[in-house]
């Protein structure tokens, strides 16, 4: 069964304003039923057009760099991320002081897949 018509719709990693996953379905009913090949979203968000729609090719775009990175992560080393991630997600960790400490640490690594990490806690608890 294809994703859109399954009533079950997938869930971002991250809260975004402005996501669309409440009108999803509203969306696929505007795009082409005879043409599944590429999608193509200038507003990527939390993802939930193209978590949700079956395309063979997506590409997406975005003006967050991290978001964007995220979304490459996922895509090339989803365990690791998962490792990294849950690795925040820990009771010690919903102080604020451990929330300002790994925020510091988000904006001094360049470390791509630590970034991704700390970008979905950063998201999840900002």
């Amino acid at each position: 069964m294809s994703k859109e018509a399954s009533n079950r719709l997938y869930r971002s990693p991250l809260k975004w304003a402005g996501g669309k996953r409440r009108i999803v379905h509203r969306i696929a009913a505007l795009l082409p039923k005879n043409n599944t090949s590429h999608l193509i979203e200038p507003f990527v968000g939390g993802g939930s057009v193209f978590l949700n729609l079956n395309f063979d090719n997506y590409t997406l775009f975005d003006s967050n760099p991290d978001l964007i990175s995220l979304f490459n992560t996922i895509k090339s080393e989803p365990e690791a991320l998962i490792s990294q991630a849950n690795a925040l997600f820990t009771p010690l960790n919903n102080q604020s002081e451990n929330y300002y400490q790994i925020r510091e640490q988000f904006n001094r690594t360049n470390d791509s897949l630590k970034r991704s990490a700390m970008f979905i806690y950063l998201n999840r608890h900002g």
